[in-house]
């Protein structure tokens, strides 16, 4: 009887418990619209409840490449793959469903940030090393995302860039480059 009259109560006094938020899908909308420093902060607080969420990280590597965090993209990327295959290729972003897609578009997603650190590094004057690491980050990427789906047609594009940064790289002499060299890639898809 006392279980009756306190469910009673609470139906005519209890305020209604507050629906949950879903901060993957805001999070996932503001990357939508571009609107990368909110998806950060979201993320950032979704990743607190939820820390192995491989389709977070995903999107904390989409938001960061964008910002031109290059650096902190990649290691999200890579948690986004380690977490996937961890998680029995699960990831909770309801528009990346197909656990192949899912993991090839990180690989995607590695392959344009090791492009943008060569162009970057390039036009900073770096020395080959530098330059031929990037080089193999990239090229690994491109072969992990070809054994997830070899016929992916956005590869293709990948595949003529990366031949010509290491055309470009097989031109560069060993050590520093001279102040006077040109600092643009001539890189087109």
């Amino acid at each position: 009887m006392a279980a009756i009259l306190t469910f009673a109560a609470c139906i005519v006094g209890c305020p209604a418990p507050e629906p949950e938020v879903d901060l993957l899908a805001i999070a996932d909308e503001q990357c939508l619209n571009q609107q990368w420093d909110a998806a950060v902060d979201t993320l950032r607080d979704h990743l607190i409840m939820f820390p192995d969420d491989a389709g977070a990280h995903f999107l904390l590597g989409r938001a960061h490449a964008a910002l031109g965090h290059l650096v902190i993209a990649e290691g999200e990327f890579e948690t986004a793959l380690a977490y996937f295959v961890a998680n029995d290729r699960q990831n909770h972003l309801p528009r990346f469903e197909d656990p192949q897609y899912f993991e090839l578009i990180n690989h995607v997603e590695l392959c344009k940030v090791y492009q943008r650190q060569f162009l970057i590094l390039f036009d900073l004057g770096a020395d080959k090393g530098a330059l031929r690491d990037r080089v193999q980050h990239w090229a690994q990427s491109l072969r992990d995302a070809r054994e997830v789906n070899p016929e992916a047609p956005e590869l293709e594009v990948f595949e003529r860039l990366l031949f010509q940064a290491r055309t470009i790289l097989k031109e560069l002499p060993a050590g520093p480059r001279s102040p006077d060299a040109p600092n643009v890639v001539p890189l087109t898809s």
